[in-house]
């Protein structure tokens, strides 16, 4: 039996690890889901999610086994986010 995941935030760091490392296994079927602006329509295995809008691809969404959420805010552009950290 195969694995369908779709994946928010799979452009980021570590979203874009966890499609990368779930697309290399056999058993696996694996899905971005993608604001408009990210999308290419050269890509597949896309699902349209506009949050803004409320809106996303729902019929791409049935039969999927795993849904990952790893979209948010990108912390790393936020001054002084990381000041205390050493390096």
């Amino acid at each position: 039996m195969s694995l369908r995941m779709a994946i928010t935030g799979s452009t980021g760091i570590i979203g874009n690890c966890v499609f990368d490392y779930f697309s290399c296994q056999t058993d696996c079927g694996v899905f971005r889901c993608v604001r408009p602006q990210t999308q290419k329509s050269s890509q597949k295995n896309l699902i349209s999610w506009d949050p803004d809008h409320q809106e996303i691809d729902q019929e791409k969404l049935e039969g999927l086994d795993v849904f990952v959420h790893l979209a948010g805010a990108n912390i790393a552009t936020k001054p002084g986010i990381f000041s205390g950290m050493r390096t």
